[in-house]
């Protein structure tokens, strides 16, 4: 639970750091897309945190909302960082090289976070194969 925890705080700094370099750009797609994934990354974690605490508690079942919306947050929020990557490096490919610098610079700040939810999936798709590996 400390390294999710590391981890989500890792990937909040990054998305408020493109959240504010996407502002400064005026690339809307990032600061969109930075918006949605953080609000995923958000709800992702209450949701997990509020599922925890209800099973430690002895409160009974977390709700299927919670477990919805942790899945949501799961599959939704790489979805939206990739997509804003490949966006990103959409828009700098076949221009002049005097704005290639300047159009470049959302995709270099989407590439930390598109990095660290690929090793999230690749994490999450070994820990699932090795947890059950006859299935």
């Amino acid at each position: 639970m400390v390294f999710v925890g590391i981890g989500s705080l890792l990937q909040l700094a990054l998305l408020v750091r493109a959240l504010v370099r996407c502002i400064a750009e005026r690339y809307s797609v990032g600061a969109i897309g930075a918006v949605a994934r953080l609000s995923l990354l958000v709800g992702g974690v209450g949701g997990v945190a509020m599922s925890y605490f209800a099973s430690a508690t002895g409160s009974g079942r977390p709700s299927p909302a919670l477990s919805l919306m942790t899945i949501a947050a799961v599959v939704l929020g790489p979805i939206v960082s990739f997509t804003v990557l490949w966006m990103a490096h959409r828009r700098r490919a076949n221009v002049p090289a005097a704005q290639e610098e300047r159009l470049g610079r959302p995709f270099d700040v989407w590439l930390p976070v598109a990095l660290l939810d690929a090793a999230y999936v690749a994490i999450t798709v070994f820990v699932n194969v090795m947890a059950n590996p006859f299935r």
